[in-house]
């Protein structure tokens, strides 16, 4: 059975109405679907459709049932529709004069069964049979009865949607609109539901609701392109109606802002996967209209919010084509840069796609780029031409940005494009647009790879983590490719030489000047390894000496002095031969090196090779001989250090042979006087000594050679030469405390030269000056009297012994806390001595007539010469104690016994003679007993174990005055003796 419906008929009239601005309505009913009853289930027959008319005939004239008869009269009207739809499917020429018999068939079962539940059906085929036959106002009248009737009919969907159409042929839009909502509204349209939302769009167009009528196209687009992007992947028919939805939807968006009118409606309604291609025919329409400018604005309204999809770059490119069309040439660049910005390789659109979307975009991102990189290169390069070498710094600061622009639209295309024939030729560019913005350390990473790039090997991970960023700029070509091309050898050359170039500008930048010392010195290898890597890959290169030399002076300065060596020792070697300025440099960074490493010899033989090859009026001569000396004096240094002082002297004394203009030479020699002295080669330090003496008058060193000579003197024996020297230091004076001690010192041991050398005058004239000088220290004060006291007594000179004896007494006596045994011994020796001389006075008194004259002045010399000797004794000094008991004792019987021995008055008679003999007697007595007593003191000493010739003497004398205690045989007592 063959059932055709509203919906069907209604395909070919949307097709057609994108041809036209309106769409085609339906003529007639004949295309109404008829509608099938089926009150109860019945096995189906394979019997046409006359057959079934004829059985539904019988039916009728046989059946007396009512329900049967009234069954069978509107199955016999539904089966003659039936037969009139597949006479009209078999021929297009069928005349519908025949659908009138059927109408009033219709009709009539309407007028004779008014209450009948079916009559919404009959209705329904009514309406289609006067669609047939073209009368449509019929048609809309029985549609309107239907609904009116029946809304709860499942064909009001339908009905309604045919009112609608009818009424948009009748350009009755807002009744049409009316019509076609309510058919959307119908939960049983969705058979219609599409395009009832194709036509209510048409019915606003027309109405020019155009907000309206877009949101009805979207739901048309929306159920036919579903998650489709294109319209190729559409049935034909669907693909048709996508077609022209999409073209007045165009239309409607060109009467609104164009593709801003696109914006708006899709940030209300949301995004879709073809959203693009609203875009895509609105800008397509406008360019059509030759609306180059709005063509390009709706494509860009597009990519504003989409730029994270393919369409939106091909939609920028198609863009650049309107724009070349339309002759926009100010455009095109700008247009361009921001193609590159929103889908070149450092998008993240870029990031993100795959190969084959990459593949899509390169062609443009190569030409591009390369039209860019170009662009601006030239333009800076203009700019900097007309700005000439008086520029501005504003100007100046334009130009750098200006290059720093150029390079990295070059960079983006190497980054894009590593595999590039063009890269070698684009890196370059970039690395001098870097060198002329100040950017030398990106400057110097391009031209390393442009140079080097043939020689480099992919980094590792571990060398990529531990990679600087120069190293990670150098390899950003996703690691080192292999098969990546390479310049040309000359351009090689030349890049790792601008390399060379930049770095010498990069040293020179404030801000590196600045940096921490470690990070300098970290830079300056690294510009060292580029200098030797330049040296080393193009050796040929005339340049290729100059940039070992560089490096060895490089090396040096940062104190690698090996490495220096090694660079400097390799240049030498260079075949040809480098010129005299580059192996000087190369002998001067050996020896320098050397010096540094105090391997001395080899420093002092690289610098007479240097010298060998300087000019007399080289500003580097003076400086070389002045190092040459050096050298020569360390290896005296290292000598010494080794315990050889033999050939420390050597080399010390060849240094003022060598160099003699040589500040070194005084040190030198000097310090060979000093190592000769310890070597005891007295002579040849004594000649130096005097020698540098005369040379170097007002050297501060002068001041030590009186000593250093004083002590060769005295080493050798040449006590006066020795005592002169002494006298040189001791005459030097001074204020300090030092200072005093050592011209103390000195002249002590001036007075001890003249001493040994028994110059007699000239040991009294030290030692005088010293203890007139120098009280202090006590004890060498005392110790310098005495000598001056026996020196005295050697002349014979009693009056000056004397003098120096008082002060040796008086100094002792005055000496508190300082006086020790030594100092006592001293004083009592010189009591001692002037008792001596007192007592010899006491002696020499005769006690003559006048008695009492005589004996005055004896007694006073006795109480002189008893006091000196007390003075002996009371220095308790055993040596002295015993001498001055025993001279006190003599004192007395000396009195005693020049008493009885005086001279007697002349005249006496025999007894005034007697008498006066008692007197005298009288007068003695208490002396001798006093000599007595003292002796007998004196022996005490000898019971203490200090028996010497003084206790001797007194034992002597005792025996004289004593003779029956005390003049009896020495006996021999032993321990045991003293034991009883």
């Amino acid at each position: 059975m063959m059932k055709r419906s509203l919906l069907a008929l209604l395909m070919p009239l949307t097709l057609a109405a994108c041809s036209s601005n309106d769409p085609q309505v339906v003529k007639t009913l004949a295309d109404l679907e008829p509608i099938e009853r089926q009150p109860f289930q019945r096995p189906q027959v394979d019997v046409s459709t006359q057959g079934l008319i004829h059985q539904y005939q019988s039916l009728l004239e046989v059946s007396e049932d009512p329900n049967v008869r009234i069954y069978a009269r509107y199955r016999l009207v539904d089966l003659g529709m039936l037969h009139q739809e597949e006479v009209l499917a078999e021929d297009a020429s069928f005349n519908t004069d025949s659908l009138d018999g059927l109408i009033a068939d219709y009709q009539a079962l309407l007028a004779t069964y008014p209450d009948q539940p079916d009559n919404h059906a009959v209705l329904y085929q009514l309406a289609k049979a006067y669609d047939l036959k073209g009368d449509l106002p019929a048609a809309f009248a029985t549609l309107t009865t239907l609904i009116d009737r029946y809304p709860d009919s499942p064909h009001v969907a339908e009905a309604q949607f045919r009112r609608g159409d009818i009424l948009f042929s009748q350009r009755k839009y807002r009744e049409a609109d009316q019509a076609f909502t309510a058919v959307i509204k119908q939960p049983e349209a969705s058979s219609y539901l599409l395009n009832a939302h194709y036509m209510r769009g048409w019915c606003r167009f027309k109405q020019t609701r155009y907000d309206a009528a877009q949101r009805d196209y979207l739901f048309v687009l929306d159920n036919l392109l579903e998650e489709h992007t294109t319209l190729e992947g559409l049935p034909k028919t669907r693909r048709t109606l996508a077609n022209d939805t999409l073209r007045v939807m165009s239309l409607t968006f060109s009467y609104q802002a164009g593709g801003e009118s696109v914006r708006t409606l899709l940030a209300t309604t949301g995004k879709r996967s073809w959203d693009h291609l609203l875009y895509q025919h609105l800008a397509e329409y406008q360019l059509g209209k030759e609306l180059y400018q709005q063509s390009a604005d709706t494509y860009l309204a597009y990519i504003k919010d989409n730029t994270e999809t393919l369409w939106a770059a091909q939609f920028d490119i198609r863009v650049l084509a309107i724009y070349k069309e339309a002759g926009f040439t100010t455009l095109i660049r700008p247009e361009k840069e921001r193609f590159v910005k929103l889908w070149g390789q450092r998008s993240g659109f870029w990031q993100r796609s795959e190969v084959a979307v990459r593949d899509q975009l390169a062609p443009h991102l190569h030409a591009f780029l390369l039209e860019l990189g170009q662009y601006y290169h030239a333009t800076v390069q203009h700019q900097k031409q007309a700005a000439g070498k008086g520029a501005g710094s504003d100007v100046k600061q334009q130009v750098a940005q200006g290059y720093q622009l150029a390079a990295d639209w070059h960079l983006q295309f190497l980054d894009t494009f590593p595999l590039d024939p063009k890269t070698p030729d684009i890196r370059f560019l970039m690395a001098e647009a870097l060198y002329e913005a100040g950017s030398y350390s990106d400057a110097i990473a391009a031209y390393e790879l442009v140079a080097y790039a043939a020689d480099a090997e992919p980094l590792s991970n571990i060398q990529r983590s531990e990679a600087s960023y120069e190293e990670l700029l150098a390899y950003k070509l996703t690691g080192y490719d292999a098969q990546a091309p390479v310049a040309a050898p000359a351009m090689r050359a030349e890049a790792g030489y601008a390399a060379l170039v930049a770095y010498q500008k990069l040293m020179q930048q404030a801000e590196v000047k600045a940096l921490p010392k470690a990070d300098n010195q970290a830079l300056q290898l690294k510009r060292i390894r580029s200098q030797l890597r330049f040296a080393d890959r193009f050796s040929q290169d005339k340049r290729a000496k100059q940039a070992q030399t560089l490096a060895a002076q490089s090396l040096l300065k940062l104190q690698r002095y090996d490495e220096a060596t090694e660079v400097a020792t390799r240049l030498l070697a260079w075949q040809p031969t480098p010129d005299n300025a580059q192996q000087r440099i190369a002998h001067l960074v050996i020896g320098h090196s050397a010096f540094a490493n105090e391997n001395f010899a080899v420093a002092e033989q690289a610098y007479q090779q240097s010298l060998a090859l300087m000019k007399k009026s080289d500003p580097q001569r003076d400086d070389t001989r002045k190092k040459l000396a050096a050298a020569i004096y360390r290896q005296g240094e290292q000598a010494v250090a080794d315990g050889d002082k033999a050939l420390a002297v050597k080399h010390y004394l060849r240094l003022g042979e060598t160099v003699p203009e040589s500040g070194f030479r005084k040190n030198a020699e000097y310090d060979a006087a000093t190592l000769l002295l310890e070597l005891e080669r007295w002579e040849e330090a004594v000649a130096i000594l005097n020698q540098f003496a005369k040379r170097y008058p007002k050297s501060p060193l002068v001041a030590d050679i009186p000593a250093k000579l004083a002590f060769a003197y005295e080493q050798s024996g040449n006590w006066q030469q020795a005592a002169k020297q002494y006298l040189v230091l001791a005459d030097r004076g001074g204020e300090s405390a030092a200072d005093k001690e050592a011209s103390r010192q000195s002249l002590l041991a001036a007075a001890e030269m003249y001493e040994k050398a028994d110059d007699l005058d000239g040991a009294i004239n030290s030692y005088r000056r010293y203890a007139h000088a120098y009280p202090e220290p006590f004890a060498m004060a005392m110790e310098v009297r005495a000598k001056m006291a026996g020196f005295y007594q050697r002349t014979g000179d009693e009056i000056k012994r004397n003098y120096w004896l008082k002060k040796l007494v008086k100094l002792d006596a005055e000496g508190g806390d300082e006086r020790s045994d030594r100092s006592r011994y001293l004083a009592a020796f010189a009591a001692q001595d002037l008792a001596v001389q007192q007592q010899r006075t006491f002696d020499s008194i005769r006690l003559k007539l006048p008695l009492r004259k005589s004996l005055k002045k004896k007694r006073a010399a006795l109480d002189k010469s008893l006091a000196a000797w007390q003075q002996v004794a009371n220095y308790q000094q055993a040596e002295f104690t015993t001498e001055a008991t025993y001279r006190i004792a003599e004192i007395y019987g000396a009195l005693s016994r020049d008493l009885m021995d005086s001279d007697r008055p002349n005249g006496l008679d025999e007894m005034e003679l007697e008498q006066y003999e008692l007197l005298l007697e009288e007068q003695a007595y208490p002396f001798e007993e006093q000599a007595i007593e003292v002796h007998q003191a004196n022996t005490e000493n000898a019971w203490q174990g200090n028996y010497d010739d003084w206790v001797k003497r007194s034992f002597e004398a005792l025996a004289e005055l004593l003779p029956a205690q005390f003049d009896k045989p020495e006996q021999e007592v032993s321990f045991s003796d003293y034991a009883h």
